[in-house]
């Protein structure tokens, strides 16, 4: 039920504040027997935002999924993609999930940008732009690659 919560007060904030919906992403496919998928994606202007709602401290999930979601639009997409996390969870600090992340870039070979906020920390983000536009840029140049 809190996933759910949280899932709806993200949709609510993007869609009252830039109005614009967002599509529930489709999962994919890594290979014949892995299955992934990420909560949301934006298609805006040649590029893929995929956010990932974490409700549940789940920094170590999240490192997984991140590398499936790498390996698929590695191999599928020509398209620039950037993943982002934002975690609900109360009181918790987003460096863990950079941490990880950024471990599989460097070791593991991960390629794609990405960008981890604290949910009081992405509503002010959302709040500092009157527009999409302006939002996404930012995100653009928040993320680590």
């Amino acid at each position: 039920m809190t996933k759910l919560k949280n899932e709806n007060l993200f949709l609510e904030l993007f869609a009252k504040h830039f109005g614009k919906k967002l599509q529930k992403a489709a999962p994919f496919w890594v290979n014949d027997s892995i299955q992934s998928s990420v909560d949301y994606i934006l298609e805006h202007k040649g590029m893929n935002y995929l956010f990932e709602i974490d409700s549940y401290n789940m920094s170590k999930p999240l490192f997984g999924q991140y590398i499936l979601t790498n390996d698929y639009f590695k191999k599928s997409n020509s398209q620039i993609n950037i993943f982002i996390a934002i975690h609900f969870y109360k009181n918790f600090r987003k460096d863990r999930t950079i941490k990880y992340l950024q471990f599989a870039q460097d070791k593991l070979g991960c390629m794609l940008p990405f960008v981890v906020f604290e949910s009081e920390e992405f509503v002010k983000e959302i709040k500092k732009h009157k527009d999409l536009d302006s939002f996404l840029t930012s995100i653009k140049k928040l993320s680590i690659n």
